[in-house]
């Protein structure tokens, strides 16, 4: 069994901290969830410009890395009975979002633009990797296991195994300790890929041939390199397979043959959901203001907050989103929403080709979208939003409570994916009393067809916006004749119903926690060290 003072868990993001994509929810739910069954947990984070949170500062120290000093401090406060531990630095606090730059940035930062990648993207994750080591090295500590969070830590395995010339001896500190890290989006410009080896080893100070187990079409991969040195998890079982399979190539630049090459295992944990969080029977939680229980097949509450909206539509707006658009309202209306982030990735362009048809053939259809992004995709939303006016409202950005409104709202939620490591928007949706509708993709998989919403597979030689616009129109007309609302139909009811309950009691992080993550890390631990 585990020790209570012992596990670390590395990400760049975390809910209610610093927020981007789905890493934020994992890192908090499985932080939490851990503490809750009597774990010590220290989370590691990087302290962006956005981060408002007070922490009690610990000590300073400089990090080396590729020929630059970085002043780095540690502080640390709580969320719960989790620690947190941040990484302040120049570097981040220069930053106003996690991965991308924000307008405030642009007025700030040379050559920055809004939306697009930090251009010392690597400069950032090994200075936040080499700061780990560092505080174990300053403080003597070590855990019994660390678990990091996607491609922008997965060289820290190497580091505390390796050494680095950038701090001092620390490998008989982890020599009980395992590592586990965890794949959350393989797909290109996801990866963190380093493209240069030799410029890798200047970030990373790492002894000279380490790097070369991770060198694959010429440059540094990081998952193959914590490959070499702990375990590789992913956020679905689906998910696991795709990325052991050649087949799945071009999503991943040919990593996923690589995999499959090395024989490398990947264990696939479904990521779960805190349902208290989102819970609509409980207006302070899910930031809805009527209550209803779809478990129950109560929707009063749903349908009355879209009335609200549709009289209000202020109620969508936010300083921080901005609006084009609006919906209208009236009989035989059909919400379809789409809320996440505003990428190639996600399949806009696909929901979009299918919108067009959609609303031409179903007067009754209405659309909202939100996210941000692509800044070409949410221009071609905007021009979408403006040419269908009362049927479309896109809205760029990003707020939680407007988020849930958006799906609260809908009565089906549309997820294009090309590819979906896991999903999450999915069982917020089923919580919420909306049908999810999604490509068979990855962890979208975990949708019953019929059951607990719909699923559609891309068919030889047809586009895959026709498939969608399809099953688009064909649940929208059903719906629309199920006038006054989509829960009048008896399967749409049963489904809304059925899926709450599966999400209520099947997809707790609790279960998922001591089930299999707690083995996962036991089986990690070293051998023989």
């Amino acid at each position: 069994m585990l020790k209570r003072e012992e596990i670390w868990i590395i990400t760049r993001e975390y809910a209610g901290i610093a927020e981007a994509g789905g890493v934020k929810n994992v890192a908090q739910s499985l932080s939490e969830g851990l503490a809750r069954l009597g774990k010590k947990v220290t989370v590691f984070i990087p302290k962006y410009g956005c981060v408002t949170d007070f922490a009690l500062e610990l000590f300073s120290a400089e990090i080396r890395s590729a020929g630059k000093t970085y002043p780095v401090t540690f502080s640390k406060t709580h969320s719960g009975t989790v620690d947190i531990l941040f990484v302040e630095s120049p570097v981040f606090a220069e930053k106003h979002a996690v991965y991308t730059y924000t307008e405030r940035d642009e007025k700030t930062i040379p050559g920055a633009v809004r939306g697009q990648g930090h251009a010392d993207a690597d400069n950032m994750n090994a200075v936040f990797q080499l700061a780990v080591l560092v505080y174990a090295e300053k403080t003597g500590s070590a855990p019994a296991v660390v678990h990091c969070q996607d491609g922008h830590t997965a060289i820290i395995p190497a580091l505390a195994r390796e050494g680095s010339a950038y701090f001092g001896d620390v490998r008989a500190l982890f020599r009980h300790t395992g590592f586990v890290t965890t794949v959350h989006n393989a797909g290109a410009g996801y990866r963190q890929v380093i493209y240069d080896p030799e410029y890798a080893r200047a970030l990373t100070g790492l002894p000279e041939g380490v790097l070369d187990k991770s060198v694959f079409h010429g440059r540094v991969e990081p998952f193959l390199l914590a490959a070499e040195y702990g375990l590789l998890s992913t956020v679905s079982p689906w998910y696991a397979e795709e990325l052991v399979s050649p087949a799945c190539d071009k999503d991943t630049d040919g990593l996923s043959g690589e995999f499959a090459r090395r024989g490398i295992q990947i264990t696939g944990i479904t990521n779960g959901i805190d349902f208290h969080r989102y819970d609509p029977s409980n207006p302070a939680k899910s930031y809805l203001p009527f209550p209803y229980m779809p478990w129950f097949k109560d929707l009063r509450g749903k349908y009355r907050f879209r009335e609200m909206l549709l009289k209000n539509q202020d109620l969508l707006d936010t300083g921080s989103v901005i609006r084009t658009g609006y919906l209208t309202g009236g009989s035989r209306c059909v919400f379809f929403a789409y809320q996440g982030r505003i990428a190639e990735q996600k399949g806009l362009l696909v929901l979009i080709e299918a919108a067009e048809k959609l609303l031409a053939e179903v007067p009754g259809a209405r659309l909202l979208i939100m996210g941000q992004g692509d800044r070409a995709i949410e221009t071609s939303l905007e021009i979408f939003a403006e040419a269908h006016p009362g049927k479309a409202v896109f809205l760029r950005g990003y707020n939680k409570i407007i988020a849930r409104r958006i799906l609260c709202a809908a009565d089906f939620l549309v997820l294009p994916s090309v590819y979906e490591p896991c999903g999450l928007e999915d069982y917020i949706a089923q919580t919420l009393g909306t049908i999810p509708i999604a490509h068979a993709v990855g962890g979208l998989q975990k949708i019953r067809h019929g059951k607990t919403g719909y699923l559609y597979r891309e068919e030889p030689g047809k586009p895959q916006a026709e498939t969608l616009a399809e099953l688009l129109i064909a649940l929208g007309k059903r719906a629309a004749d199920a006038d006054p609302v989509c829960s009048a139909d008896p399967e749409f009811l049963e489904i809304i119903a059925k899926s709450a309950v599966n999400v209520m009691k099947k997809c707790d992080w609790s279960a998922i926690i001591t089930e299999q993550y707690l083995p996962l890390y036991r089986a990690s631990k070293p051998k023989n060290r």
